[in-house]
């Protein structure tokens, strides 16, 4: 049987740090990534987040771990500021808030949240990504062909974009071995007048990568999904 390990995440929270509860959540998602990077042993381990007093995250890495179909890891997003429960209940909000948890972040070039690991879940993240040159708010590059499932599910990914570069709200890299299922996802405000590097969703030459319900609004380009499409998998 799975023996999944449960950690918690809270911008806000002034405990011991070492995230076995709320109260003393991990500050930052990527120092949970950091003291947790392992290889799983075949358990998932399932990062919970909250923003109990609306502070904000920062960016992350998800590079090192030995992943595999069981032991996976899960970023768990959508718990409500005042949940006490372990794990707790978490809830859908189909509009950016600071009530829940959100990461907020200028340019950065491997993505808010980057994904080089193979078995990697995130649902209910909320992610504003400031660019003025390059950044995405999730970044998923460097898969093992044949041997990856990567779940993306009730995002919500705002940009607000000025100067010239690349913004991008889900971008898989110039890779095409990601097996990626994206559901339910917001990407918007991806836009600058005449700059066709501001997309919602890109998976340019990814051939796994299936979308669905998912909305592209304001943005320069809602979806370049080129190679995806033309295996009939978009």
């Amino acid at each position: 049987d799975l023996m999944a390990e449960n950690w918690y995440v809270d911008p806000n929270a002034a405990g011991a740090g070492n995230g076995v509860d709320w109260a003393n959540a991990y500050t930052t998602l990527q120092a949970a990534e950091t003291a947790k990077n392992q290889v799983t042993g075949g358990d998932p381990v399932l990062f919970h987040c909250k923003s109990s007093a609306g502070g904000a995250d920062t960016s992350v890495s998800f590079n090192g771990w030995t992943t595999d179909v069981d032991g996976y890891i899960s970023v768990q997003g959508g718990y409500a500021a005042a949940e006490t429960g372990t794990p707790g209940t978490p809830e859908y909000n189909a509009e950016y808030s600071t009530s829940y948890y959100h990461i907020e972040a200028g340019n950065v070039a491997t993505g808010c949240i980057y994904i080089v690991e193979d078995f990697v879940r995130v649902d209910k993240v909320q992610i504003k990504n400031t660019v003025s040159t390059t950044s995405y708010a999730i970044y998923v590059l460097g898969q093992t062909a044949a041997s990856n499932d990567i779940r993306v599910s009730n995002c919500i990914l705002w940009g607000v974009c000025s100067g010239t570069g690349n913004g991008i709200g889900f971008y898989i890299g110039n890779d095409a071995d990601p097996i990626v299922v994206v559901w339910n996802c917001i990407a918007y405000g991806w836009y600058i007048s005449g700059d066709s590097g501001f997309n919602g969703f890109k998976a340019y030459a990814c051939t796994s990568a299936d979308f669905y319900n998912c909305l592209a609004y304001g943005n320069y380009i809602g979806y370049i999904l080129s190679a995806a499409r033309a295996a009939g998998r978009a």
